[in-house]
């Protein structure tokens, strides 16, 4: 649900500053410009809804899941962050791809606008946003690279490993948060 409002407040400031932009112009800039923020405006909620039915996906991991490794706390730590961020990562590639098609041609569409002017700086609206999570993952599969090779290996195994996973509730199962 509150994705929903994030992106209908998104997509308010876009047509906002759109508005703010045009000044009444229509020339063929201004139309191109409003096309590829609409597009921008249609990746993020696309993104967002698909995040949603990600979250819907989740499974929390058991102790069965990891019975026969036996590994140690810490390295259930690191198994549980890089296969959460690598799923979810998965999970909305291709929305996340779309999001990162449409930044990227607006950033072209403005840098090519005769005016100079931009409705929205010069960045899209979630060129910081995206790489934060695939950035997460390259840093967990370090750490993940580094454990044993036989725990790798027998992670490989396709299934429940592959869906996004709830860390909260992995963690938990696992034992691995603090009790209060």
């Amino acid at each position: 649900m509150a994705a929903h409002r994030t992106s209908r407040l998104f997509v308010a400031l876009l047509f906002s500053s759109l508005s703010c932009f045009a000044n009444g112009d229509d020339s063929a800039d201004v139309r191109v410009l409003r096309l590829a923020q609409e597009q921008l405006a249609r990746a993020v909620i696309s993104l967002e809804q698909q995040m949603e039915r990600c979250d819907r996906q989740r499974v929390v991991l058991t102790p069965q899941t990891f019975q026969a490794l036996s590994p140690s706390d810490e390295q259930l730590r690191v198994v549980l962050r890089y296969l959460h961020l690598r799923n979810a990562n998965e999970c909305i590639r291709p929305a996340a791809g779309s999001l990162a098609l449409a930044e990227n041609t607006l950033a072209r569409v403005k840098a090519h606008s005769s005016n100079g002017k931009t409705a929205m700086g010069g960045k899209g609206a979630g060129s910081d946003l995206l790489p934060v999570g695939y950035m997460q993952e390259l840093e967990a599969k370090a750490a993940y690279d580094e454990l044993p090779e036989e725990l790798r290996s027998s992670l490989a195994v396709p299934g429940v490993l592959e869906r996004p996973i709830d860390p909260i509730g992995s963690a938990r199962a696992l034992g691995l948060l603090q009790k209060e």
